[in-house]
């Protein structure tokens, strides 16, 4: 019955259907949650389609626990690195930002040059940001842009948005206007 509701659970996914894939996932999670060291790799991560839907539904800390569960559990570095991304945005959203400073300079420097989506760059741009240290903001911020590789990668408008409050503090005002028309692009 395992393997048919975990078919269930992808078809779900596929389909984009979340709110059935939710249902699915959840129930597979809370039967398998104290077997999670029994499970193999690859069952252990239909679990971070699940922390993602969890997340997508307003629930950051639920989301941040049944990753910290299954963090041990995935080894492949690619699902590690899609696990963190998931944590990230849990840390940014529950605004844990010493764990998110940590987790964001931690992921840059394990995948400098990779494909992603700037989360990581956005997350650490606006706490530079907030901490006042606009040089460093629009660095990192523009780095994240230049090295968003998706078409229209989901913080490729924020760290554009960033970079261009940056560059205003910093008294940049055509950098910023510049960067600002970019970003309407």
């Amino acid at each position: 019955p395992g393997k048919s509701v975990q078919k269930q659970a992808l078809q779900a996914l596929q389909s984009q259907d979340t709110l059935l894939a939710r249902g699915i996932l959840e129930r597979l999670y809370y039967q398998r949650v104290n077997l999670l060291p029994l499970l193999s790799e690859a069952e252990s991560q239909l679990f971070i389609a699940y922390a993602e839907l969890v997340f997508a539904a307003n629930d950051a800390a639920a989301a941040l626990g049944i990753c910290q569960k299954i963090q041990a559990q995935l080894n492949k570095k690619l699902w590690q690195r899609q696990l963190q991304l998931v944590i990230l945005q849990c840390y940014d959203q529950l605004q844990l930002d010493q764990k998110s400073i940590s987790l964001s300079q931690e992921f840059i420097t394990a995948n400098r040059w990779q494909q992603h989506d700037g989360l990581a760059y956005y997350v650490l741009a606006k706490t530079y940001y907030t901490q006042e240290a606009y040089q460093s903001s629009l660095a990192t911020a523009l780095e994240g842009i230049v090295l968003d590789t998706r078409p229209f990668g989901s913080y490729l408008n924020a760290c554009y948005a960033l970079a261009a409050l940056s560059a205003l503090k910093l008294k940049q005002l055509e950098y910023a206007h510049c960067l600002y028309s970019d970003m309407q692009k």
